[in-house]
């Protein structure tokens, strides 16, 4: 069995320690493309996020929608 040096494994969660927003951005405008909608800014990601991908999914495409 191989030993660690430590005894923990810390997973942010919630942007604190690395701001994953650029990231989830690009994923979500990947999806958004594939769908001939069009693409959302990191800020928008920002204020979309929140309760898994499926509910951000479908805000950006609501928020896409109504423009």
């Amino acid at each position: 069995m191989t030993t660690y040096p430590f005894t923990s494994i810390i997973f942010d969660l919630d942007g604190t320690l690395v701001d994953t927003a650029p990231d989830l951005t690009g994923a979500l405008n990947h999806v958004l493309e594939l769908n001939n909608l069009d693409p959302v800014s990191v800020q928008q990601v920002r204020d979309i996020v929140g309760y898994g991908a499926r509910v951000t999914i479908e805000r950006a495409s609501l928020n896409m929608a109504s423009r």
